[in-house]
């Protein structure tokens, strides 16, 4: 009898880093917008081709002037 799959519980290894590019890197360029996984949002903001994205709270709800 097969075994059932065991679900992974979120932690905070699974959670994403959204950075925001500021010199291209791979398929991204200048502007652009990505989430990635703690260790590799880490490496692109030590290398400089990225830095941590803050979304403005009235954007991300949707608020329009």
């Amino acid at each position: 009898m097969a075994k059932p799959p065991v679900k992974k519980e979120a932690s905070t290894e699974d959670a994403k880093v959204v950075v925001l590019f500021t010199k291209p890197w791979t398929r991204y360029s200048p502007d652009d917008v990505a989430g990635f996984d703690a260790k590799t949002a880490e490496k692109l903001i030590n290398i400089k081709v990225a830095e941590p994205f803050e979304a403005d709270a009235e954007k991300a709800e949707g608020k329009q002037e």
